[in-house]
């Protein structure tokens, strides 16, 4: 992840679910909750499909009280990957 960055990209939002988690997500990136939730469904584990959105990101609304750029986009994408999935 690219700590430096302008604005929001799918890659700082993790899908978690269906197979296709990232296995090296860290509580760091995202949280314990999804951090392990994402290694149950690397091991083949069933999860219930979702996004998480990385702690860099909730860091910078905390500071400034409005969302990265191209944020709101990339939620977008999250949450229809969702909907396509359930």
């Amino acid at each position: 992840r690219d700590e430096g960055r302008a604005g929001h990209t799918m890659s700082d939002i993790a899908f978690i679910g269906q197979g296709q988690s990232d296995a090296g997500l860290t509580a760091s990136d995202v949280g314990n909750k999804a951090a392990n939730l994402a290694r149950l469904d690397a091991l083949g584990l069933r999860v219930p499909p979702a996004v998480a959105i990385d702690l860099q990101a909730c860091r910078e609304f905390f500071a400034t009280g409005r969302a990265p750029d191209g944020f709101a986009a990339a939620l977008g994408a999250a949450l229809r990957r969702i909907e396509q999935a359930t």
